[in-house]
């Protein structure tokens, strides 16, 4: 099993704190359901921000009857005031080989978990952490993703069928954190991913050595995923076919998750992740800057 390394464990947290100060998930995008909290709700509720005037109706709060406006006309009008509830937030990531490729991917993920969590915690957000491994998956809790108990090793799952092991609540965000580095088809994923009501957000860490690599001449590649070298050689015309592969794949995700109304953004783990979600994560309101 590969873990990340234990010196790295305090920067990771160090930058996810950092990381939560600035931004957070994107709670305020949507009306919530759920038990008490600070965001705003779907109905009517006891925050101190109104809402509107209605007439009343049999089962509403007499307390909220706008007497005032009883005196002038005779009708039994109410306020209504926001709801305030607690968002609901089931984060799964990858647990495969290919999400630690190198040291600076390895970081990017945690760093994506622990900064999905710190917002999660900020934001008094009820949140489950989901491991992905082959075609197992299990729950992590708080201390065990802090402490680096998160086991990166084996195959990269065929999604569609471990994510049928996990219990998506309803009306959660779900986070999904994967380099989709997957052969099978992404609608089968997002029918996995969206039920109950949910809304579906992918955060994709990825690294220059996928991403621009300069391969040139005879090379022996590693499987990270399965072990043993595969000997290739690699000339100008199969870099650019690879370019193109790389770059469909990840076109053919965007394309999903825009006609499936998810939000999704790619990350480089050789760029500041917080200058990275002042571009299109903020603007597509993947992230949303802290109040």
């Amino acid at each position: 099993m590969i873990y990340p390394m234990k010196e790295n464990l305090a920067a990771i947290a160090e930058a996810a704190h950092v990381l939560s100060e600035r931004f957070s998930l994107p709670f305020k995008k949507r009306n919530w359901s759920g038990q008490g909290g600070n965001m705003r709700g779907k109905s009517a509720g006891n925050s101190i921000d109104f809402r509107e005037h209605r007439e009343y109706q049999f089962g509403d709060d007499p307390r909220h009857i706008n007497w005032q406006a009883y005196a002038r006309s005779g009708d039994y009008i109410i306020k209504l005031y926001e709801e305030e509830v607690s968002p609901v937030v089931d984060i799964l990531i990858d647990l495969s080989n290919s999400m630690i490729l190198s040291a600076d991917k390895l970081f990017l993920s945690q760093l994506l978990l622990g900064f999905a969590m710190k917002s999660c915690e900020k934001h008094g957000a009820s949140y489950k952490v989901w491991g992905l491994q082959g075609d197992q998956t299990r729950m992590y809790s708080r201390e065990e993703c802090e402490s680096g108990m998160l086991p990166f090793e084996g195959q990269s799952p065929n999604l569609s069928d471990s994510l049928e092991k996990v219990e998506l609540r309803r009306g959660s965000l779900t986070l999904l954190i994967s380099d989709l580095l997957y052969p099978q088809d992404p609608i089968e994923v997002f029918k996995s991913l969206q039920r109950g009501g949910n809304r579906l957000l992918i955060y994709a860490p990825g690294d220059l050595e996928e991403f621009a690599p300069d391969w040139n001449g005879d090379i022996d590649f590693i499987d990270v995923e399965q072990g043993g070298l595969k000997p290739a050689f690699i000339d100008e015309e199969c870099l650019q076919d690879y370019h193109r592969a790389y770059e469909q794949h990840f076109q053919l995700w965007r394309e999903m998750s825009r006609k499936n109304a998810a939000g999704m953004e790619c990350f480089l783990s050789n760029t500041s992740l917080s200058r990275q979600f002042e571009g299109q994560p903020l603007a597509n309101a993947s992230v949303e800057l802290c109040v």
